[in-house]
């Protein structure tokens, strides 16, 4: 009676869980208090029973799979979002429940470690795979180039391709890429063409990505030469077909230097080949406000990407309400924020950017409607930034009344904001323009913010110090507070003329610092 029970009662749960139909059924399959009675085990039910039972066990252990890979995904998504700690929470929680964790789970945690440079931590955990005798992959290793990377350390990420190349992995050009990108954020330009070849001579071969970093990295330091002479390489060398993102690099570096003639003929190029210019060739034809755009040069290209039909976000809105506001057109920085407000894609940078148009170009009634802006973008959750409160002082910065530059920034500290380089920054250049200059208070202000740690000496900060105090004193702080920063004033302002940017144009032939034979062979891009 008891293994009867038994039968039926799991029989209702397999046909419960796996909707299992049959032609013969000799008993009503309920259990409820009256049929429990007369229920007795039929030879089709237990063999319909044994033969269920596999597909319920396969059917478990589809369950489990499919809560593994729901694991997996939301480290990947927290990998996306760099959110690291979050990350190291959840696998930890994995780890307390018994789970097994994976070369997969800890690789998507390194992943997460890339957006903020967290190399402790992308090691400590690459440690805890060795140590718990879990074998990283080729995509645990890429993961922490990566990060190495993100952290500007080439000599980490080259360390690391070389542990993977030793554990018997092979590197693929996701490797190669990675490595690229570690060169190019580390700003060190003269080991790009050596490590190209290097790695094209280990068997590597590159695609649009990797030459999209060289001719990225060459446009960065506004070599438009160099810039050239990659996309020549990428068509008749190494047989690319350049796209959007290869042309974008291209046309960066040449808007870089001011010469939009060329820029636009890139343009030209893109749409001769059938390509479609993305929101990123619009951001670099019309600028950011920070860079040598004039009001044609903002306004032509304004109207065409109103025209390409393209959907817009954050950082598109952002720089052309930053070009406007650098030509001086307060009103239609204002024009184009209100259409970013209307898509319900305000940012407090855009906010700040507009904000200090309107208050420096619209008189009083301009920072009235600074005002209104920043109260309507407050009331609708947005969470202010110290840069939207220097920008509604920013008349006073440019008069020099630093009493009521410092009152503004004291009720931003009430408002639970602390002061940082944009707020600081703001802050001094009011003591350079204050009659008469207040050099004393400027360099106080500097020190208490560096020496109790709140914030580093920026390029922006030193320069507006510099204005404040003078350039040898401003040497002798960062010499006295021991701050390591290189800092020159100006080198952010040269062109591509100043040989002292890149020392490139003498690197072509030093890859062979790589190497052991005496003869220079041809080099594989050549």
């Amino acid at each position: 009676g008891g293994f009867a029970l038994t039968a039926v009662f799991c029989m209702s749960l397999l046909r419960e869980r796996l909707d299992i139909r049959e032609d013969h059924e000799p008993r009503r399959w309920c259990i409820g208090s009256r049929q429990l009675g007369f229920v007795t085990a039929s030879p089709p039910a237990l063999r319909s029973l044994r033969a269920a039972a596999p597909r319920l066990a396969s059917a478990t252990a589809t369950r489990e799979s499919t809560k593994v890979d729901a694991r997996l995904e939301k480290l990947q998504q927290l990998a996306a979002d760099g959110a690291a700690a979050e990350a190291e929470d959840f696998v930890y929680e994995m780890i307390d429940a018994g789970l097994k964790v994976g070369t997969e789970h800890y690789s998507a945690l390194i992943d997460a470690c890339a957006p903020s440079a967290d190399l402790d931590r992308a090691e400590r955990w690459l440690f805890r795979m060795q140590q718990l005798k879990v074998q990283p992959d080729r995509s645990t290793y890429n993961a922490l180039l990566k990060v190495a990377a993100e952290a500007k350390q080439v000599e980490f990420a080259t360390s690391w391709l070389q542990e993977m190349q030793q554990a018997g992995i092979e590197a693929d050009v996701h490797s190669f890429r990675l490595i690229l990108h570690a060169v190019r954020q580390s700003g060190k330009i003269d080991q790009m063409e050596p490590t190209f070849e290097y790695y094209m001579g280990a068997g590597l071969q590159p695609d649009l990505g990797c030459l999209n970093e060289v001719i990225g990295a060459y446009a960065d330091v506004r070599d438009v030469a160099k810039v050239d002479e990659w996309l020549a390489i990428a068509e008749l060398n190494l047989g690319l077909s350049p796209d959007v993102g290869t042309y974008n690099a291209v046309l960066g570096g040449h808007a870089a230097v001011g010469d939009m003639e060329s820029a636009e003929r890139i343009v030209e190029r893109i749409v001769e080949q059938g390509i479609r210019p993305d929101l990123t060739t619009y951001r670099l034809l019309i600028g950011d406000g920070l860079g040598s755009r004039d009001f044609q040069t903002v306004n032509r290209w304004s109207k065409e990407l109103e025209k390409s039909g393209l959907e817009m976000d954050g950082p598109t809105f952002e720089s052309v309400i930053g070009a406007w506001s650098g030509v001086g057109d307060a009103e239609a920085a204002e024009n184009w924020f209100a259409k970013m407000v209307d898509e319900n894609l305000q940012t407090a940078s855009a906010l700040a950017i507009v904000a200090d148009a309107l208050v420096l170009g619209g008189g009083g009634e301009g920072a009235e409607s600074a005002q209104e802006w920043v109260d309507q973008c407050r009331a609708s959750g947005m969470k202010l930034t110290p840069g939207v409160y220097a920008s509604l002082a920013s008349a006073d910065v440019f008069a020099g009344d630093f009493e009521q530059v410092e009152a503004r920034l004291q009720q931003m500290e009430s408002d639970g904001l602390e002061m940082d380089e944009d707020a600081l920054s703001a802050l001094l250049l009011a003591y350079s323009n204050a009659e008469p200059q207040q050099s004393e208070l400027a360099e106080q202000m500097f020190k208490q913010q560096l020496l109790g740690g709140m914030m580093q000496a920026t390029r922006k900060v030193l320069e507006a110090l510099r204005a404040a105090v003078g350039g040898q004193r401003c040497l002798d702080l960062r010499r006295e507070l021991s701050l390591a920063q290189e800092f020159e004033p100006g080198k952010f302002e040269r062109t591509v003329g100043n040989k002292p940017l890149s020392r490139a144009s003498t690197s072509k032939r030093r890859w062979k610092q790589f190497r052991t034979e005496e003869v220079e062979p041809e080099l594989k891009w050549e």
